[in-house]
């Protein structure tokens, strides 16, 4: 999946209706990371950005960073109750102990490839040779505690999706 870009009239500004906005479209998660670099190495698309968004009533936490903005904008406070978009977040945020937020978020691409996909039942047999590929994988944190949690949290996860079934029931 890309990113599609496209510009649409706006009514942000009552008097200027000939004003371009400009939307990002894709399933819920953020940039690739090719793609984030390239938006914001962007001048001219960072001040449209910025420009367009002034008028959102916004947190001060996600600062200009697009990344961040667009997380906020997107995913920040959304209830979820897919089992799989749970595991996700317990995923990174165990990764995230001791790190800013932006950084996992900087690395969730790598993050979402490393781990194959999110899919806590994959992530609940990996053994020793996964392991070892994922302390050598350079795009996530590699933390040998952090990889043995998210495994033992997998098979966690698991466990109580039998007993109660869903992590969503649990909850």
């Amino acid at each position: 999946m890309h990113w599609h870009v496209f510009s649409a009239v706006c009514n942000i500004h009552p008097f200027r209706s000939d004003k371009l906005c400009f939307r990002l479209t894709r399933p819920s998660y953020p940039f690739h990371t090719k793609t984030y670099l390239k938006l914001r190495s962007n001048r001219w698309f960072n001040k449209q950005f910025h420009m367009d968004s002034i008028d959102k009533n916004r947190c001060s936490w996600p600062g200009q960073d697009l990344l961040y903005l667009h997380y906020h904008d997107t995913e920040w406070g959304v209830p979820v109750h897919d089992d799989q978009k749970l595991f996700e977040f317990l995923l990174l945020e165990t990764f995230q102990a001791g790190l800013s937020w932006i950084t996992i978020l900087r690395k969730r691409e790598n993050f979402r490839n490393a781990f194959d996909g999110f899919d806590y039942r994959k992530i609940a047999r990996y053994d020793d040779k996964k392991f070892e590929e994922l302390l050598s994988d350079s795009g996530i944190i590699r933390n040998k505690l952090k990889i043995k949690s998210a495994i033992t949290n997998a098979q966690a996860f698991l466990r109580i999706q039998e007993e109660f079934g869903s992590f969503d029931r649990y909850i």
